[in-house]
């Protein structure tokens, strides 16, 4: 399975979660490196979502966003499947309610 394919059904679980905002990042030129590729906002909640293979590694950069978002309050994951990104909404919402 491709990130690609694991970020399409990712897209789309987080689609279907009423009241969820999200947008979906994508890198260029003149964006900044190690971004999540997904960031959203949840009940009040600011999050960083990262789409790996599964045994995939994360970049300096990318363990540096995670850390810049969760030390200003924020929350981070990085998933595999939608699964996965389902299990993450919910322990967020969990910890937040």
């Amino acid at each position: 399975m491709t990130e690609k394919s694991i970020r399409q059904q990712v897209v789309g679980h987080l689609k279907a979660v009423p009241g969820l905002w999200f947008t979906s990042v994508v890198g260029t030129p003149y964006g900044q490196r190690g971004v999540p590729d997904i960031l959203g906002c949840y009940k009040g909640f600011f999050f960083g979502m990262e789409i790996k293979k599964p045994g995939g590694k994360l970049t300096p950069l990318q363990q540096h966003a995670a850390k810049l978002i969760m030390e200003a309050g924020g929350v981070w994951a990085c998933v595999s499947s939608a699964k996965e990104a389902r299990e993450e909404i919910k322990l967020w919402e969990d910890e937040n309610a």
